[in-house]
């Protein structure tokens, strides 16, 4: 008996499933139940659905059709081995010893063009991939093809001729090593032993085909003989209750009248005395309804052409059929949709429009900005339909994407991150294992050495893996470290000097992880930073630090023995022992991993067992290059799900596949954007299937078309819709999916919104778009998500994340710090104040305040690590390296010594444009070396100072002081802060009567020396000013002190004359204008004072009230300091 069942509902025929196993029990009681299913997910479901029906589920087999098909060929049909031998993975290997073998025929010749530059296997390797995906879709979709060229023909391929000849190599290859049996030449000796009687095998009492969508024509009739003798149920999810198998495309059906037109019009001009119709009324009435209307609903005509096919071949054979449709209450916009599908309506032809809720969102469309940005607005969705509905729980919630590897991440981070009743139970479906498990990407990190540049950055995270990292002895903390002595020693790229040559460069002398590691071990071995044997040591390691480095070398000798045995080729044997010595090399034992790290380990181990044992199998020695090995295991790993987790009574994130589509109460669709969704796949230029097509061909983007059909039919409430509408780089507008737009064109066509009736209907396919979709801003902290004045209920726009809520006060309402500190204890009584802590305090005073006052000290973000040799330097590179070059010069050191030593650091470029940029330099800092020889180092001075004040005591020492002359230079122009510490020194030695002679600065500004002087103050004069500093510090730290040093000069600069004295209001605030600048920076290239991190926590903006006390303290400390710098002569 073979029964054909119809319905709308995937809970109908959960319903009739279960009725049928409860009405005709199998005899004996532990028979098992035989259920083909088209994924596990749908297994999964139905296993708990059947459980709540049923009481309890057990003893019951989801095979997949093409296993169960292959199983029934092995025990009904004598000499049929358990496995097939024509499986991809079979015929990829066997295809792998026939191709290299025909490159010398003829026929052969596109191919051979395209191997002859195959150097490493790869291209060979993927070619026969691809043959081989096609030979198994001949083998399901031309079985007539593959019988025409078993006996020497080339039916279908009179333009590939070589295809049929290695199908014949093929299958001589296989029955010398297996069978010649494979699906086509099984599936006539199958049918045909069933039509003969029972055969002796056991066959399934009863068998069910559940809600699979398509099956070959071979599979049908292969089940339709199985129902000869036993129980066959196919039930069948059918979105419309009437038959639709010939509905055809708008155009599809014109193309094919107007070639009717055209050949009676052809036959008319012929024969003008013949009086025939345009065209026979048969086809007016499939063409057009009753008012000369086309019929069908658009929706299904589009989405639904595998269905349709499949429908088509169904009727084509006997069986009996039962229909099943579930009534759909019209009460929303989304069950308005699918009643139409259901009655095979048009509902963009019915007038007048219906109209829809202006409440009604069972389905909406969200524009978005990114994916993390779907993301995050999909978690504040649910949250809001959590609290309207208390009934709707996570379980009943399934958020499908095209590329879950893709969004996996982001789902991880926002709703793995919140917390409280921000907290939604999830689950991840479908990922493969090597996205999941840190181990598997690793271990195909190791794998791709050869390939890879091995920069600092690769071979640290490579390193971080926690079952790597504990392999060698270190923690988690130990990274940083290893991350600075990297950057620091001058680590870019590459093992060695001659790893240039592998990405066809020249040899280089350093930046190699070699070249940094000679560094640190010389300079923990040495101590010092003598130049050895052209190598500069790194002498920042000391002490049990040197475990730490002796473990990094162990590391990266490691890593370069392993590259070097990757190299070679080798059977699959010495493969998998060199992967066991790779694991046991780089990662813990098996028994000191977590759960996780173990099973990946294992995986490892088993998938490369069986890999060999098929190998074994087909006599495949050939040695494997390390790029066929590596993507092989790689596709053979990615093919590995992770932790299946779909339907665990969380929100269910998981992939849009075939039979994914199980009824959900709110059914969301993420990423679906123009050219991501329907995802398209080209056919490749080979393929006979694409250029000769028939009814029932699997298609990607069909496949595609028709789950976005079942995933309408499925949301049983709600439908939501995402995609990225605009570029977060310009905004631009993106378009949504095709399928989308479809969706809404029918929609604004067939519905409007009551208050619309009396407009126009272009004004109502507006209103009507406008209310299905919300387009969401850049970022979750924009201020239209946080309105106090609409609840998340009604608003467009709202979000639940109250972490941004303080970023988006106001300016002035709630400031950083509103009260004042009492003075701190160590600045009562009569302290004593070293001026090497002003220095530092007045260089930045909020951050002084943050740092000595609170303790607190903002971690700075970590740079990347360069991943490049240097070709130039950045301005901070610059201005040390000069600092170093003019003390080597100043010390008289020979230019061959200090040339040598600089170069050997790594921080210049390669070669002779390292010396030539040394050089340059040397020569740009000539004028202030010839300027400085006035005050030779050996006669400098440190001048040491006590001073009491009436309640504390400044006290210290500066150097560089000459014969009562306090110099100080600098290798690029001058800044404030530099100014304010020499200002501080300057007063200080004057108070103390150490100096005789004027402060002399000079500063070199792209090549063009200055020179200014700061006259002498009386002993009672500098007392005095540093009498206002004091009471400076004591106020700031009690409080932040708005004092940015840089924008508070630029003001003076602009607001005084050239008298020195301020300026009339109108140029104060033009000074204003000019100092904001300075502080807020240009917004591209130059960054503003205010970007410092101490002082955008404080003072993000300059208000009035800011500028106010910024001018205030930039007259009492700094207006002196200007009114003291002078211009010296020259």
């Amino acid at each position: 008996m073979f029964r054909v069942y119809h319905s709308n509902q995937l809970d109908v025929l959960k319903s009739l499933l279960a009725h049928l196993i409860q009405l005709s029990p199998l005899q004996p009681a532990l028979a098992a139940e035989t259920i083909l299913v088209q994924s596990p997910g749908m297994a999964q479901w139905l296993k708990q659905a059947l459980a709540q029906d049923l009481g309890v589920a057990a003893n019951i087999t989801f095979p997949l059709p093409s296993s169960f098909i292959w199983q029934m060929f092995h025990q009904v049909l004598p000499e049929v081995p358990q496995e097939n031998p024509y499986t991809k993975p079979a015929m990829l290997w066997r295809l792998m010893q026939l191709l290299p073998q025909c490159m010398d025929d003829v026929l052969f010749a596109p191919l051979a063009g395209y191997l002859a530059e195959d150097h490493d296997g790869r291209r060979c390797y993927q070619l026969c991939q691809r043959i081989a995906d096609l030979f198994d879709q001949y083998l399901v979709y031309r079985p007539d093809w593959i019988v025409d060229w078993e006996s020497g023909g080339a039916q279908g391929a009179e333009t590939q001729l070589w295809q049929p000849v290695l199908w014949r190599k093929l299958v001589a290859l296989t029955e010398q090593q297996a069978s010649h049996l494979h699906r086509v030449n099984l599936f006539s000796s199958f049918i045909n032993t069933l039509k003969a009687g029972k055969p002796k095998a056991v066959l399934p009492q009863r068998l069910f085909v559940f809600g699979i969508s398509s099956l070959p024509p071979h599979y049908l009739e292969a089940l339709m003989a199985l129902g000869e003798h036993c129980e066959v149920h196919l039930l069948l999810t059918n979105p419309c209750r009437y038959y639709w198998g010939d509905l055809q495309e708008e155009n599809q059906i014109n193309q094919r009248v107007l070639n009717k037109l055209l050949a009676q019009r052809r036959e008319q001009w012929q024969q003008a005395e013949q009086h025939k119709p345009l065209l026979p009324e048969t086809d007016w009435q499939q063409l057009f309804s009753d008012e000369g209307e086309q019929q069908g609903n658009p929706l299904l005509v589009s989405l639904g052409k595998q269905g349709r096919d499949y429908l088509s071949l169904l009727a084509e054979i006997s069986a009996a059929e039962i229909d099943a449709f579930a009534e759909i209450n019209g009460d929303s916009l989304l069950h308005l949709l699918q009643q139409d599908l259901l009655e095979l309506q048009d509902g963009t032809r019915l007038r007048p429009k219906r109209p829809i809720s202006a409440s009604d969102r069972s389905l909406v469309l969200h524009g978005c900005h990114s994916p993390l940005r779907e993301v995050e607005v999909l978690h504040d969705q649910l949250l809001q339909r959590f609290a309207a509905d208390p009934t709707l729980t996570p379980k009943e919630v399934v958020v499908m994407v095209a590329d879950i590897n893709r969004y996996g991440p982001y789902v991880q981070a926002v709703f793995g991150n919140a917390t409280g009743e921000r907290y939604i139970p999830f689950s991840i479906s479908d990922r493969s294992a090597t996205q999941e498990n840190p181990l598997l990407q690793s271990f195909l990190t190791l794998l791709s050495l050869p390939d890879q540049r091995c920069t600092a950055t690769e071979l640290l995270e490579l390193l971080a893996v926690p079952a790597l990292l504990k392999r060698f002895g270190l923690a988690e903390a130990d990274l940083t470290t290893l991350r600075r002595w990297a950057m620091e020693s001058g680590v870019r790229w590459g093992l060695e000097s001659g790893d240039g040559e592998r990405f066809e460069l020249p040899p280089r002398e350093r930046h190699t992880w070699s070249f940094g590691l000679e560094r640190m071990l010389l300079g923990f071995a040495s101590g010092n930073e003598t130049l050895f044997a052209d190598v500069a040591p790194y002498t920042a390691i000391e002490g049990q630090n040197a475990v730490k480095l002796g473990q990094l070398a162990r590391f990266i000798a490691q890593v370069m023995a392993l590259r070097d045995e990757l190299e070679t080729a080798r059977p699959i044997t010495e493969w998998q022992n060199l992967v066991d010595r790779l694991l046991l090399d780089f990662y813990l034992p098996q028994e000191q991993l977590e759960e996780d790290d173990a099973a990946a380990l294992n995986l490892i181990r088993s998938t490369l067992q069986s890999w060999q044992q098929r190998l074994s199998q087909m006599q495949y020695q050939e040695p494997l290059p390390l790029t066929v090995f590596h993507d092989h295991l790689q596709s053979e790993l990615n093919a590995v799900r992770g932790g299946q987790q779909f339907l665990a009574g969380r929100v269910n994130f998981c992939t849009l596949m075939p039979m994914r589509a199980i009824p959900f109460r709110l059914v969301c669709l993420l990423g679906m954007n123009d050219g991501l969704y329907p995802r398209s796949m080209p056919p490749l230029g080979f393929d006979l299937m694409a250029d000769q097509p028939r009814k029932g061909d699997r298609s990607r983007r069909e496949d595609d078309r028709y789950l976005f059909l079942e995933a309408l039919l499925a949301a049983q409430q709600q439908l939501y819709i995402s995609y990225v509408a605009h570029s977060a780089i310009d905004n631009r507008d993106l378009m949504p999916s095709v399928l989308v737009t479809e969706l809404v064109e029918y929609c604004q066509r067939a519905f409007l919104l009551p208050e619309d009736e009396e407009k126009a209907e272009t004004e109502q396919e507006t209103a009507l778009h406008q209310h299905l979709l919300t387009g969401h801003p850049l970022v979750p902290y924009d201020r239209r998500y946080f309105s106090p004045t609409v609840p998340p209920a009604t608003a467009d726009l709202f979000s639940y994340a109250a972490e941004w809520l303080p970023a988006l006060t106001p300016t002035g309402q709630a400031g950083f710090f509103d009260a004042r500190l009492s003075l701190p204890e160590e600045l009562q009584g009569k302290p004593e104040i070293e001026l090497a802590d002003w220095l530092r305090f007045f260089r930045n005073p909020v951050a002084g305040f943050f740092r000595r006052r609170l303790r607190v000290q903002f971690v700075e973000r970590e740079a990347a690590l360069e991943e490049t040799e240097p070709f130039w330097l950045d301005k901070l590179q610059q201005y040390q390296l000069r600092e170093r070059l003019l003390r080597y010069q100043r010390l008289d050191v020979d230019q061959a010594v200090w040339q040598a030593r600089l170069l050997a650091e790594g921080m210049l470029p390669d070669g002779e444009f390292g010396r030539l940029a040394l050089q340059a330099d040397a020569k740009n800092l000539a004028p202030l070396a010839a300027a400085l020889q006035t005050w030779p180092l050996a006669t400098a001075q440190r001048e040491t100072f006590h001073l009491d004040f009436a309640g504390w005591q400044l006290l210290g020492s500066v150097g560089e002081v000459y014969a009562g002359q306090l110099v100080r230079h600098r290798v690029s122009k001058l800044k404030a802060s530099w100014l304010v510490a020499i200002w501080l020194e300057h007063l200080a030695l004057s108070a103390a009567g150490k100096l005789t002679q004027p402060t002399r600065l000079l500063a070199l500004d792209n090549g063009k020396l200055g020179e200014w002087l700061l006259a002498v103050l009386s002993a009672d004069a500098a007392r005095e000013q540093l009498l206002l500093w004091w009471q400076a510090f004591t106020e700031g730290m009690q409080r932040p002190l708005c004092l940015p040093v840089n924008t508070a000069w630029q003001w003076l600069e602009k607001a005084t004359t050239e008298s020195g004295c301020l300026g009339d209001d109108a140029q104060q605030l033009q000074a204003r204008e000019a100092a904001q600048k300075t502080y807020t920076g240009d917004g591209t290239f130059v960054s503003g004072e205010g970007q410092d991190t101490y002082l955008a926590r404080c003072f993000p903006e300059l208000s009035s009230e800011y500028w106010e006390e910024i001018e205030e303290w930039a007259v009492q400390l700094l207006l002196p300091l200007r009114q003291h710098l002078q211009e010296a002569e020259a």
